[in-house]
């Protein structure tokens, strides 16, 4: 075998054989801000970074937005970084403790984009007491877009993109203290996601016609545990494509220059 053949042989074998980016975890304490991105780096120097916007969901019979039987209007709210954590106050908050993530006059909601998918792992939520009541019980949503990262969601103003943007929600039941929860049991992965206060339905009545107990949430949303995803198997990224060919290039061409053999007469 020439050494042509020989080199493109090893050179598309180390195409194939390259091994594939692991999974990294990092841990986001959002201290840091430049132009509302915030970025973490991995063990092995790479870089994950995440945009984070405030919403409210506030009450309107004319809202476009269904929750529970009754209509919501969704707006953007602003978003507060406290030494506990992420916060939200909305059009309809101004009392104490409503700076918080939190399901009193309206049902508030942080959106973190991702400049790549990962999966949430674990994260801080601090309870804090709203209208007498302490508890931190959340609503997690996930999803995938085409939409860029960089961007401000038109939640406000697209009736429809909420819906779209997200695949799927759940719940997460807080202990009413402030703790370090796994919000993320079934691992579901996305580039953006929603935490807020859990979607409650404060206007039902008891038995006695007076309104039920308001078992409030509210809480600061802090130090946050994300894992990236690894490539898929097997599927070669564009560079190693580009060795591959280059490599069975020169195999081809190895082959082209090697003299044929002489047939002896007998």
């Amino acid at each position: 075998m020439t050494k042509s053949i020989l080199a493109g042989l090893l050179l598309a074998a180390a195409s194939f054989s390259a091994p594939a980016m692991a999974a990294e975890t990092v841990l986001f304490n959002f201290n840091s801000s430049s132009g509302g991105i915030y970025s973490s780096t991995t063990v092995n120097g790479e870089q994950v970074k995440a945009r984070v916007s405030a919403w409210q969901f506030t009450p309107d019979n004319r809202g476009d937005h269904t929750i529970n039987g009754s209509n919501y209007d969704l707006n953007s709210a602003s978003l507060g970084r406290w030494d506990q954590g992420f916060g939200v106050t909305g059009r309809n908050d101004g009392g104490s403790n409503e700076h918080t993530i939190d399901n009193y006059k309206g049902f508030d909601f942080i959106v973190l984009q991702f400049d790549q998918e990962v999966s949430l792992d674990r994260a801080t939520l601090s309870a804090f007491s709203v209208n007498g009541s302490k508890d931190n019980d959340a609503v997690i949503g996930y999803g995938l877009t085409d939409l860029s990262w960089l961007s401000t969601p038109g939640l406000n103003t697209d009736e429809d993109l909420f819906g779209n943007l997200f695949s799927g929600f759940y719940d997460i039941d807080g202990t009413g203290s402030s703790s370090y929860t796994n919000i993320n049991p079934d691992g579901f992965t996305g580039n953006i996601w929603l935490i807020g206060a859990k979607w409650e339905d404060f206007s039902n009545s008891n038995s006695r016609g007076g309104n039920r107990n308001k078992d409030y949430d509210g809480f600061k949303f802090d130090n946050l545990k994300v894992t990236t995803i690894d490539p898929v198997p097997g599927v070669p990224e564009p560079s190693t494509w580009a060795m591959m060919l280059a490599g069975f290039g020169l195999v081809g061409y190895g082959l082209r220059r090697r003299p044929a053999q002489r047939r002896v007469a007998a």
